[in-house]
């Protein structure tokens, strides 16, 4: 603790100035902790992504090495030219992969076996199409290249291991530099978190023992001031501001104390004067007026001065109240007699207002009631003229029907006569057939009879016969069937015609008694006529008799409502007036009360 006691002299600016400065300190090393593990990061993100392309290469020229070698073994075989084609396309894709290569190789060496891989690549492509262009006649010359060939791809074979080999090794250099960065970065997030702790550290002492614990000394002796332990002190020595506030705390507290003993000792001195002031005072609260207070030379004395003053004037108002309030006791009992006289008067005439309202409420009603009557038997009225009227037209409508109907008697009877006289022709058409059918018959007969006499070359002849006579019995059936029926509809006939001139006859009697009715019918319509335009007067004089009642109703209602007014405004100022005598009495008792002299 005594290695911070220097910092406790300094001031509050300059604390946290050095506060903030161990927390950039901390902050910063974290950054550059951050930002080194970054860099180490994207340096292993590179290496992986190269290392990656590399072996996608080598594998690349691998295969494609592989397939160039397998494309020249079946043209020696099947010497088709495709085989030529792919083989150059596969030597072209490792050509390409082994420049590629060359970007991402370490060493010298790496890039001289590179070099040296290419130029065997290069020797084995010009010895295959030496191959190729050598004529099937120089076998000699082909198995010489074939063989050189096959050297090439032996010596290549050590060539394309340790070229293999170098994705492996640079596997290993990477993983071993990856195991270094991880320990750095280690060893650097060790020391950035020593730092931030080392500065956590300093900054918790610094503000525990330079600012917070004088803060909570401050708080805690203002809680004890508070809770009326006077005698409490911060005792706070050091010179920065937080010491400057609890020793100007300090004196506050002693020159307060002083000022509340100073002002105990007058506090006794008004309070004894007080006690006397609130026994005078006490006296005057029973009503004595007669009592004075006493003057003091302290600040009681202005108040007790002000008392007297006051209970003088108090005095002076309540005589002249007094006075006035046995005037306002005589005023209000001869006001409250002369309302209860306005109010019996007010409601004899309310009563009277209200019998009259009454009995002209029965007149408006008994007239309301004749002249609905006089309109219902209007409307009747009205309606037994539309149904004599609709009963007129329904009988001229009749007569008109039964016109009709006689006359299409009369055409009808004319059509069934001339079908009586159509059925006779038909009766004489009838015989003629018979008479034919007979002829025909016997025509028949003969012709048979010849044939019959002519043997073999009448048997033809013999069949029309036969059918001939057949027809002439049908014709002669027929015949009889329509005689049979031409009688019927001329017996049927006559006894339609003799029905219809009964019917007429009905007819023209029952248009004599429609017209007789019509005539009858029209008397009784004048009749109502007459009748409706009567009781259309008395409906008319009953609503104009109707509404001068309610004229008169709503006067009389009128009237009723003003004279209850009146009744009940004088109810109010007889109640005003018993309340006015009642508050009089009261304030005349409440002022007796006090001792005025």
């Amino acid at each position: 603790m005594q290695l911070l006691k220097p910092f406790r002299n300094l001031k509050l600016p300059i604390k946290f100035l050095i506060v903030t400065g161990f927390l950039a300190m901390g902050l910063l090393s974290l950054g550059l902790n951050y930002y080194q593990t970054i860099q180490l990061e994207e340096g292993t993100l590179e290496r992986n992504q190269q290392l990656s392309t590399l072996s996608s290469l080598v594998d690349s020229v691998t295969i494609d090495v592989l397939e160039a070698r397998g494309y020249q073994k079946d043209y020696q075989f099947q010497q088709q030219a495709a085989m030529v084609d792919n083989f150059d396309e596969s030597m072209s894709l490792a050509d390409d992969a082994i420049i590629a290569v060359e970007y991402f190789l370490r060493t010298d060496d790496d890039r001289k076996l590179v070099d040296a891989i290419q130029q065997r690549l290069l020797d084995y492509q010009d010895e295959f199409h030496k191959l190729v262009d050598l004529k099937a006649s120089q076998a000699d010359k082909k198995q010489a290249v074939s063989e050189h060939i096959e050297t090439l791809i032996k010596a290549m074979e050590p060539l394309m291991g340790r070229f293999f080999a170098i994705k492996q090794d640079y596997q290993a250099k990477d993983k071993l530099i990856f195991d270094a960065e991880k320990s750095i970065k280690l060893r650097l997030f060790l020391g950035s978190v020593t730092v931030m702790v080392i500065a956590l550290v300093a900054t918790f002492f610094i503000l525990q023992f330079g600012v917070l614990r004088p803060v909570a000394v401050i708080q805690n002796t203002v809680r004890k001031i508070s809770a009326g332990d006077t005698e409490v002190r911060s005792r706070l020595s050091s010179s920065d501001e937080l010491g400057e506030l609890a020793t100007t705390l300090d004196n506050l507290l002693d020159e307060r104390i002083q000022a509340l003993i100073q002002k105990q000792r007058e506090n006794d001195a008004i309070n004894t004067s007080i006690i006397r002031m609130i026994q005078n005072v006490f006296m005057l609260s029973q009503r004595d007026l007669t009592v004075i207070l006493p003057v003091e030379e302290d600040v009681t004395g202005a108040i007790a001065d002000s008392i007297n003053q006051l209970t003088e004037s108090i005095k002076a108002v309540l005589e002249n109240v007094r006075v006035v309030a046995e005037k306002v006791v005589d005023t209000s009992n001869q006001v409250k007699e002369q309302s209860s006289s306005v109010t019996q008067s007010a409601s004899e005439e309310q009563q009277e207002i209200e019998e009259t309202l009454a009995e002209l409420e029965q007149a408006i009603e008994t007239m309301q009631l004749i002249s609905e009557l006089a309109q219902v038997t209007n409307e009747t009225s009205l309606k037994a003229i539309n149904t004599t009227e609709n009963a007129e037209e329904s009988v001229s409508q009749t007569i008109a029907s039964i016109n009709k109907i006689r006359t299409t008697i009369n055409d009808a009877e004319k059509k069934i006569k001339r079908l009586g006289e159509r059925s006779q022709e038909i009766g004489g058409i009838v015989k003629l057939l018979d008479s034919f059918s007979s002829r025909t018959h016997l025509l028949a007969m003969n012709a048979s009879m010849h044939a019959a006499s002519a043997g073999v070359a009448g048997k033809g002849l013999m069949v029309v016969v036969e059918e001939v006579q057949r027809l002439a019995e049908n014709s002669s059936e027929a015949a009889a069937e329509i005689e049979e029926l031409v009688n019927n509809i001329q017996q049927e006939t006559a006894d339609t015609v003799s029905a219809m001139n009964a019917v007429i006859t009905n007819v023209v009697e029952g248009t004599q008694l429609a017209g007789q009715a019509g005539e009858r019918m029209q008397q009784t319509r004048l009749s109502t006529e007459l009748l409706v335009d009567s009781i259309q007067r008395i409906a008319r004089y009953s609503v104009a008799q109707t509404a001068v009642a309610e004229q008169l109703r709503f006067r009389a209602v009128s009237i009723d409502a003003s004279a209850h007014s009146t009744y009940e405004k004088m109810s109010e100022q007889t109640s005003l007036s018993a309340d006015l005598v009642w508050a009089a009495e009261e304030l005349q008792a409440a002022i007796g009360v006090f001792k005025l002299s």
